[in-house]
């Protein structure tokens, strides 16, 4: 080869070379940009999910915050405005599901429950129901009397406006067969209306005659007569055979001051009036013509008596005065009426009064309060219904009794639904709560006497009997397990046995008095054969209680310190658990009953142990203790017990720890006024599920039913509560009770950056 044909092929290898190597050089740049580029698009992805995770984590703690705040808020309304407060809490809970709103849900849904009737514009002085129960005729201060289907009590609707008095209405009555309505007016007139068609009511006559504000009227029971009262000092009765020609027939009373009240008995053979200076006075008018004085009726402190009923028989008359009280009266003989009882609770005068039936009285006053009770155990009022912002000035029950009428100087109406899951105990605060193995009965504890409660319907739960014997306190109440056996124990150091299922109610069977100071606690064993105490002398105390007239001690526990406050048998009867004043919870082996054995000291708690509970697998013990815990322990194997979980959230003492029958759920009550509820299904991480607010004082004490759907809680302010466990249905209680609904600008004042959503 030529030495320039060399040079020719070098050149132009190197130029090859030089070729790949630029090519490579531009592959590697490419690659480089190529990776950039991916880099680039991943880090912007990244960003942007970042982006997005936090605006939803955002979105997502706004609801958070906004559920709890709007739940606070619905608690806050429950009294005054029940049917917002309902919707509030349930669309709080739909927002963003907490234990503040489960407790808001769960707790409005366990309050007393009264519908709204808004149109009024000043006081409401009357609310009466018709007598078939399906319209309210309202009447107030606005000049104006009102119409209302009330056929659906949640949903009342409005009628008609009846317009006639140039003064105030005070007062409002159906006629007996409910086709007239009499009017009472500040105008000196009483007005009869024809209300055969109440969307279109007619005026039918004027009653002229009084010389001031009457005051109040009544029906005779035949519907032919009228009596009215008058500030003019009398009360006078009108025929009315012809309701539009009503004529004068008797001067009742010229009295020396106004005349309040002219309410016909139901025999329509007496009439009732009441004036400052006389007090209630009873009237013979079998005479329409020529009334007679029967008898007076002494007793107030104040005579000026503010209302009056007579229970639906005529046997009983309740009055009610300025000096706070209410009086019934024996009025069988009108000549000799007979004072049967003085009811006390109200705070100021008592202007309203209601019968139902032969036990139920409903009591109305200037402390804005209704309160309702049973005359046959009159010392204290079973219900008090408050919700009214003034004087409440007129009361009435629907003929099935499961609804009261009422009205107050705060222009409002209200339709109260009676099925109230409260019970208050007469006796005082409630220190223990226990149900029957049935569910059927529920047990509360208080000041001398165990009350044994209905509670078939829990809406509607009504007392059953009362057990009485203690001189002191009863801290406990145990049902055996086939419910026919009750024990109580008491501050005056006995225990006491009674055969529940004994004809004719309760009968005692037995007291025990081995132990020398306060009892505390009581308990069946899950076969019945056996129970267990504990007292404040420091022992417990194990009893063979096969025979209910004699049982027999068999062992003495006394190794705690102190104070022993609780006993519970575990559900195989082979432990049995103690609590004290010492800070611990003991262990138990009674398989050998009257040779107990202790397998373990459970320590952890700072303060005193009150109360402890099995689940219902016997494989966790929860303890409830005075340094505001509940704790929760593993003992699968009792003699090596250990600590699973502390429960926090109570500002005061836990008193009690109860297990669902389920096990999944813990119930806590507390010194704080709340219950709580906790689930558990992990009990080594367990959650607050709901807080329960309702009580006015310490929740001393709080029981599951057999199925676990009703939680009772018993407390300080001496009332028994019924709650509903499952959100799922008090979110369907809510929404069958709840009207009117929320309006789109009272959704836009509580969720302002959400679209109207009424959650009924």
């Amino acid at each position: 080869m030529t030495p320039s044909a060399r040079e020719f092929l070098d050149a132009s290898a190197e130029r090859e070379a030089g070729e790949r190597r630029t090519a490579l050089r531009r592959a590697r740049h490419l690659r480089v940009l190529a990776g950039g580029l991916v880099a680039v698009l991943l880090v912007a992805a990244a960003a942007a999910g970042v982006a997005v995770t936090g605006t939803l984590n955002a979105r997502v703690q706004r609801d958070l915050e906004l559920s709890r705040r709007v739940s606070g808020e619905a608690l806050a309304l429950r009294v005054a405005n029940p049917a917002l407060a309902a919707q509030l809490a349930l669309a709080a809970d739909r927002l963003a599901t907490t234990g503040e709103s489960r407790g808001a849900l769960l707790s409005v849904a366990a309050s007393p429950y009264a519908t709204r009737l808004a149109g009024h514009t000043d006081g409401v002085y009357a609310a009466r129901p018709s007598p078939d129960g399906s319209l309210l005729v309202t009447a107030g201060l606005d000049r104006t009397a009102m119409l209302w289907d009330v056929r659906d009590r949640y949903r009342p609707k409005r009628l008609s406006r009846l317009a006639g008095h140039t003064g105030e209405v005070v007062w409002a009555e159906f006629s007996p067969d409910g086709r007239v309505l009499a009017t009472a007016g500040g105008d000196r007139t009483a007005r009869l209306w024809d209300v055969a068609d109440p969307r279109h009511p007619r005026p039918l006559a004027t009653v002229a005659g009084h010389g001031d504000t009457l005051r109040h009227l009544s029906f005779s029971p035949d519907g032919k007569t009228l009596a009215t009262a008058s500030y003019d000092r009398t009360a006078r009765l009108w025929d009315i055979t012809d309701p539009r020609d009503p004529r004068p027939l008797s001067v009742v009373v010229r009295a020396d001051q106004q005349v309040g009240v002219a309410q016909f008995s139901p025999d329509g053979r007496t009439l009732v009036t009441t004036d400052p200076a006389e007090g209630p006075r009873l009237w013979d008018v079998t005479d329409l013509r020529a009334p007679r004085p029967l008898a007076a009726l002494a007793g107030h402190s104040d005579k000026r008596i503010l209302s009056v009923a007579f229970r639906q028989d005529g046997k009983v008359l309740a009055t009610g005065s300025f000096d706070t009280t209410v009086r019934l009266w024996e009025v069988s003989d009108p000549r000799k009426p007979r004072s049967l009882a003085i009811l006390r609770g109200h705070g100021n005068g008592v202007s309203a009064l209601a019968f139902h039936g032969e036990r139920t009285l409903a009591s109305g006053g200037y402390d804005q309060t209704i309160r309702l009770w049973d005359i046959t155990a009159p010392e204290t009022a079973y219900a008090v219904l408050r919700g009214h912002a003034e004087t409440v000035h007129t009361l009435a029950f629907t003929a099935d009794g499961r609804t009261l009428a009422s009205g107050a100087r705060d222009s409002t109406a209200r339709l109260w639904n009676l099925d109230i899951p409260v019970m208050t105990d007469p006796s005082g605060g409630v220190n223990h709560v226990a149900f029957s193995p049935d569910g059927a009965t529920v047990a509360s504890g208080s000041h001398t006497t165990s009350r044994l409660w209905n509670v078939n319907t829990p809406d509607r739960p009504r007392p059953a009997t009362t057990l009485s014997g203690h001189t002191d306190g009863v801290f406990a109440t145990a049902f055996s397990p086939d419910r026919r056996r009750v024990a109580t124990a008491g501050l005056d150091f006995t225990v006491r046995l009674w055969d529940a299922g004994a004809a004719g109610g309760p009968l005692h069977r037995a007291t025990l008095t081995a132990h020398t100071d306060n009892v505390n606690t009581a308990a069946f064993s899950p076969d019945g054969r056996l129970l267990a105490t504990g007292s404040a002398d420091g022992t417990a105390r194990l009893w063979d209680a096969t025979a209910p007239d004699a049982p027999v001690e068999i062992a003495r526990l006394d190794r705690h310190d102190k104070t022993v406050y609780w006993t519970a048998f575990s559900p195989d009867g082979r432990l049995l658990v103690t609590t004290g004043q010492d800070r611990t919870a003991r262990l138990w082996d009674i398989r050998v009953p009257h040779r107990p054995t202790q397998l373990a000291v459970l320590t952890g708690h700072s303060n005193d142990v009150w109360t402890a509970a099995f689940s219902p697998d016997g494989r966790t013990l929860a303890t409830a203790g005075a340094d505001h815990t509940a704790r929760l322990w593993d003992i699968r194997v009792p003699h090596r017990p250990t600590q699973l979980a502390v429960l926090t959230g109570h500002s005061n003492n836990v008193w009690t720890a109860a297990f669902a029958p389920d096990g999944r759920t813990l119930a806590t009550a507390g010194a704080d006024h709340t219950a709580r509820l906790w689930d558990i299904t992990d009990p080594t991480s367990p959650s607050p599920f709901a807080v329960l607010t309702g009580h006015d004082q310490a929740v001393r004490s709080a029981a599951f039913s057999p199925d676990g759907r009703i939680l009772a809680t018993g407390g300080g302010d001496a009332t028994v509560r019924l709650w509903e466990t499952s959100p799922e249905r008090a979110a369907v209680r809510v929404c069958a009770l709840a009207h009117p609904p929320i309006t789109p600008e009272e959704w836009s004042r509580y969720f302002p950056d959400h679209p109207y959503d009424p959650p009924c």
